[in-house]
């Protein structure tokens, strides 16, 4: 049996698909993981080396997932699948998502200087918490407007 080739519409909206269910659940997956580390990892000043090698791959799984959500994702697909999948629609999800983490991470960041000027805040626990709510926010929203748009179709 031959096997047809896919129109660039066609793997777009299947990569679409794709695109929604893993911004989710790296959405849930990051955020999760961020209560989990924030709990667990702020027992004394000293870091310890198992400390630093989860904050090495926070920071590399954090870029990743900025990396994706301003782009779109899917970096590796020819350009005009690309471009099929940021539409207009999706581009103005992506800008309202980008919109919604910086509100997010402009919010923990006002928070974090409120408690400083009572109490002594931990560096790392504040801009963990910045960064991890700004992307957050970002993913799960885009990802949220995505599959909304997708139902409506």
């Amino acid at each position: 049996m031959i096997k047809q080739a896919r129109s660039i519409h066609e793997t777009a909206e299947i990569l679409g698909r794709r695109r929604i269910r893993f911004f989710t659940a790296q959405a849930v997956l990051f955020c999760l993981w961020q209560a989990t580390w924030v709990t667990t990892h702020f027992d004394g000043p000293v870091l310890r080396t198992v400390d630093r090698v989860g904050g090495i791959s926070w920071l590399a799984w954090a870029a990743i997932l900025l990396a994706m959500v301003m782009s779109g994702g899917f970096l590796a697909t020819p350009r005009a699948v690309r471009e099929a999948m940021n539409d207009e629609l999706s581009r103005a999800h992506r800008g309202e998502a980008l919109g919604w983490g910086f509100g997010g991470a402009m919010a923990m960041a006002i928070v974090y200087y409120a408690v400083a000027l009572f109490d002594v805040v931990p560096v790392f626990l504040a801009l963990h918490s910045v960064v991890s709510v700004g992307i957050g926010l970002a993913l799960g929203r885009f990802a949220y407007l995505e599959r909304k748009a997708s139902r409506d179709q």
